[in-house]
């Protein structure tokens, strides 16, 4: 198994629309391109609030493949 941990920066005046517009609209397509989100969360680090998500994949060939190939949202 490997896993993947994403953290990006969120700002308190709209996190409440950045959690809404994952949760509705791009965890969907992740998983629609078979990205398995095992858990998300937000943290504070330095005064900054940052949302983190930890995906999860069979192993080191399945990431490639994802990595290399079709992207969430990629026009070819």
């Amino acid at each position: 198994m490997i896993h993947q941990l994403r953290i990006y920066e969120i700002f308190e005046k709209n996190k409440g629309a950045f959690h809404a517009r994952f949760r509705d609209h791009a965890a969907r397509l992740m998983r629609r391109h078979g990205l398995r989100i095992v858990d998300m969360w937000e943290s504070r680090a330095h005064e900054r609030v940052e949302f983190v998500y930890l995906l999860e994949w069979k192993d080191e060939a399945a990431l490639a493949g994802r990595v290399t190939g079709s992207r969430v949202g990629s026009r070819r």
